[in-house]
């Protein structure tokens, strides 16, 4: 889950900020795929992928900005699993990999508090109450229905779904579930605390969290985190049994990496 990609003649790549970025045509399909449509209407789905595209590379570019900090030289690839930020030098200290860690989320989080504050501003709609659209805050749901009512459909459906990206998944992304960006900060933890094994230590933590949420999944009935953390409760498992368990990811330069250079 770690591990950059293949490319393939299909590749979008352009530079953000000042990072390449690669966008593997598996990130459209997986976007429009994640998309739960309601009544067999699909035209949302294009707009969701684009919330998508716009949340994970802000995400992707929070991490990039710390490995930049951090004096590294990061790329960004959007892939069908999501998104990676891959760099190449010397090894992080572990303060270093948490910041790197932390700050995708981070990243997130500072788009979800624009799009909270441009509600607040052009709607009046509290921020509290918009979590209660997503059943995690304690506002008027009433009150926050009525509010988004004043946008047009697109604005309403964008406004709700890039707070529900960027700050829902940017919490879950914080979970100590290996590989997401809480699991590696276990990872770096573990490391810092002495363990004789950190990366065995993240795994038994990453399947107990995993399991611990897909039972709240079946228990809210919702098969989609069900079958989300099963999946990465098998695959930490598949980790801990192997040999010497995860040994990270290796990158290599080739001609095609024309989109990297300045």
């Amino acid at each position: 889950m770690l591990a950059e990609p293949a490319r393939t003649p299909y590749d979008v790549k352009f530079r953000f900020l000042g990072f390449p970025v690669r966008i593997h045509p598996f990130f459209w399909l997986t976007s429009l795929l994640t998309y739960r449509a309601g009544g067999g209407d699909l035209r949302p789905a294009f707009i969701w992928a684009g919330v998508v595209f716009v949340s994970i590379l802000i995400h992707e570019t929070g991490h990039a900005l710390a490995a930049r900090a951090c004096r590294e030289r990061p790329w960004i690839v959007l892939h069908g699993m999501g998104g990676l930020c891959v760099h190449e030098g010397r090894f992080l200290t572990i303060s270093e990999r948490l910041l790197i860690a932390f700050c995708g989320p981070g990243a997130g989080f500072i788009l979800a508090a624009i799009v909270f504050l441009f509600g607040y501003i052009a709607i009046g709609v509290r921020p509290l109450d918009v979590l209660a659209l997503y059943d995690i805050g304690p506002g008027d749901f009433d009150s926050a229905a009525a509010s988004i009512q004043r946008l047009p459909y697109i604005g309403r459906f964008i406004f709700v779904q890039m707070i529900w990206v960027n700050l829902c998944w940017g919490l879950v992304n914080l979970l100590p579930i290996w590989p997401l960006d809480g699991g590696q900060m276990s990872e770096a933890l573990f490391e810092r605390s002495g363990a004789s094994a950190p990366m065995r230590s993240t795994h038994i933590l990453s399947i107990a969290t995993a399991a611990l949420m897909a039972i709240v999944g079946f228990v809210r009935k919702d098969e989609f985190l069900l079958i989300f953390f099963l999946i990465f409760a098998a695959y930490n498992f598949y980790l801990l049994r192997m040999t010497g368990g995860y040994r990270g990811y290796r990158t290599e330069r080739d001609p095609a990496d024309w989109w990297k250079s300045k």
